[in-house]
């Protein structure tokens, strides 16, 4: 009489204990697969304008978070009231698509730990391509990305080698995963992009790639002189009040000489002086060649991206980060 009680002994003590497991415990954080996922807040000033995520992510190698390292690109955004945090990815070859699904589980991570204040993702190179991928998949209505590649089928070189052990060799596969292929995923979502001219590793063309139909590229080339790469990221601006100019998509210059153009939600183009910006500054819609410019739909914060000699502009003077737009 013993053996046909235990099944249901068992069956009672793994209802137990699947009841003492806290509900949401397994979701809390990416498990990030082959190695420990990280986060880490890097600044909280307090301030109510949002979430900004960083990827820490190059040549979709994630390892471990040094808050040294990314202390320059959070600053800014925690000086206009944003609270920084930085995670990493699972890495490892064929590990793409865990890269992708770990930054989509860190967005609703914070999503569920800020739920009242909008999320901006923001990545260099890979963590831009990751960004950008999430954004077609999740709740995340914000990127802001430099150097991304998002046509991954048409890199060459060195970034074709780490795509492919990553991703995939088959063209097919790397056009799959690569965000340039996916333009209607980011309708009403806010995507600023910025690029320098010369990048041999990651071609500005990439950008272009990407560009959703309708969407300005414009260009600001910025002299080299007292201009480190790398050492001013994106970040949020405040103050502007943006004028009406017509729109256009032949190459012109906008109406107030140096200041960015983008292009509104409702199709109207709008200027805004930046700060600090020369008159004598050349802007321009960019032509199909990809030689330089940046891609925007509905503009998050501005950046002050890695700028060097033939560097785009990488935003308007101010853009609200807004809540995710419509899930993919």
């Amino acid at each position: 009489m013993l053996l046909p009680r235990l099944p249901r002994r068992l069956a009672a003590a793994l209802a137990l204990a699947v009841l003492l497991v806290p509900v949401g415990a397994a979701r809390a954080a990416p498990t990030c697969g082959r190695v420990a996922c990280d986060m880490q807040v890097l600044d909280n000033p307090g301030g109510d304008r949002g979430v900004a995520m960083i990827v820490n992510s190059g040549g979709w190698f994630s390892g471990t978070i040094k808050a040294a390292q990314w202390r320059s690109a959070a600053a800014p955004w925690a000086a206009e009231g944003w609270t920084t945090v930085v995670v990493s990815h699972t890495t490892g070859p064929g590990t793409g698509r865990q890269a992708i699904d770990d930054v989509v589980a860190w967005a609703q991570t914070l999503r569920r730990r800020h739920p009242n204040r909008p999320l901006c993702v923001f990545g260099r190179s890979s963590g831009g391509h990751l960004a950008l991928m999430a954004a077609a998949r999740g709740d995340i209505g914000c990127v802001v990305t430099e150097g991304a590649p998002t046509a991954l089928d048409a890199l060459g070189g060195y970034a074709r080698t780490r795509a492919e052990s990553v991703f995939g060799a088959r063209p097919s596969t790397l056009a799959a995963f690569s965000p340039a292929g996916r333009p209607g995923r980011y309708a009403g979502k806010r995507v600023l992009m910025g690029h320098l001219e010369d990048d041999r590793i990651v071609p500005a063309s990439q950008m272009v790639r990407f560009r959703p139909s309708g969407t300005a590229l414009l260009r600001k080339r910025t002299p080299a002189a007292g201009v480190r790469c790398g050492s001013a990221p994106p970040t949020p601006s405040s103050g502007g009040s943006p004028t009406t100019a017509r729109p256009s998509r032949d190459a012109r210059r906008p109406s107030s000489p140096g200041s960015p153009t983008r292009r509104s939600s409702g199709g109207a183009e709008r200027s805004a002086r930046s700060p600090g910006a020369s008159t004598a500054d050349p802007h321009a819609a960019i032509g199909e060649d990809g030689r330089h410019g940046t891609s925007r739909t509905r503009p998050p914060p501005r950046p002050h991206g890695r700028r060097d000699r033939g560097a785009r502009a990488l935003g308007p003077r101010s853009a609200r980060a807004g809540g995710a737009g419509p899930s993919a």
